[in-house]
């Protein structure tokens, strides 16, 4: 597992990056100011997994649940749209290739490793209430 906070310098597309995630499985990259800290991102990861082993995942593929429970969200498009990273995003990945993946992420947009900003017990602890229970608020 992989867990890193990064920085661009021109803020790469939409396209540009599902593209990549398409071929780089079990990988997610999210707008930073959504992502409350390594425990919280672990606890989506952890959500995911369990939520596939039970059968009783949303969406199809694991990147995409993975997402929906990072943000707290039933819908894809919200999802995807509230993801979308600015000038910071962090780069999440569960795969066995997870270092290879990231090495790739910072080379085909040109990022940068940056300081994830520090987050209050209250926050990270909602954020992870949020992942756990996010189908019965939507």
């Amino acid at each position: 597992m992989l867990i890193q906070h990064v920085a661009f310098e021109e803020t790469p597309s939409q396209v540009a990056i599902r593209g990549f995630l398409e071929k780089h499985p079990k990988t997610q990259v999210a707008n930073a100011t959504l992502v409350f800290g390594e425990k919280h991102a672990q606890h989506a990861i952890i959500e995911t997994r369990r939520a596939f082993a039970e059968k009783r995942n949303i969406s199809k593929t694991e990147e995409m649940e993975f997402l929906l429970r990072l943000m707290g969200v039933r819908q894809i498009n919200k999802a995807l749209e509230a993801a979308l990273p600015n000038h910071e995003a962090v780069f999440i990945s569960w795969s066995e290739n997870a270092k290879e993946s990231y090495d790739d992420f910072l080379a085909q947009f040109g990022a940068k490793h940056a300081e994830a900003k520090a987050h209050t017990q209250d926050e990270v602890l909602d954020a992870i209430e949020q992942t756990s229970t996010f189908w019965l608020n939507n």
